[in-house]
């Protein structure tokens, strides 16, 4: 019974959260970052078109953020469209080539859609951009073992170890 306690708490803080910002949207209705911050709070209270909406207010007022792209993704993904999804992540790409984390979002997204295919060129490339961060190989390693590639999937989870050896020893050290 607790748990639905905190859940509603949790609820109630985020439903709080969109109405602060709504109230900040009137005072300001072209400001991108407010809608943007809007739509990610409707999606945290499962109000997806919603948060499409202001999503895409926020893409109207600044097209040029990659970010909002990106989420909106995830939203379309998530509960709307996979094929809306596919094109906001390649937007995303566009505008921000060198960010793994896209290609790693978007390579989820396919994964997730049953097409770990399309998703294995978008892990390999988030270790090309991310080479030093562990989950990159962790991941590629997820998508080399479904696609039957199991040394290759073997030396990326070695790789991922290793990478976080190292960081476990340097953080021993600077302690």
């Amino acid at each position: 019974m607790v748990k639905n306690v905190k859940s509603s708490n949790v609820f109630e803080e985020r439903t709080a959260i969109v109405k602060s910002l709504t109230n900040q949207i009137k005072k300001d209705p072209r400001n991108a970052a407010l809608h943007f911050e809007r739509g990610k709070a409707y999606n945290s209270v499962l109000k997806p078109e919603l948060a499409i909406r202001d999503l895409t207010k926020a893409i109207k007022l600044d097209p040029n953020k990659a970010d909002y792209y990106a989420f909106r993704a995830h939203v379309y993904g998530r509960f709307i469209s996979t094929y809306l999804a596919g094109l906001d992540y390649a937007q995303a790409i566009a505008l921000d080539p060198n960010n793994s984390e896209w290609y790693v979002e978007r390579g989820n997204w396919y994964f997730d859609d049953g097409r770990p295919d399309l998703a294995l060129p978008d892990y390999i490339r988030a270790v090309e951009l991310d080479p030093k961060n562990p989950d990159r190989y962790e991941i590629r390693a997820m998508a080399y073992r479904g696609a039957g590639l199991q040394l290759e999937s073997k030396r990326d989870e070695a790789k991922a170890a290793q990478l976080r050896r190292a960081k476990a020893r340097a953080t021993h050290k600077a302690a």
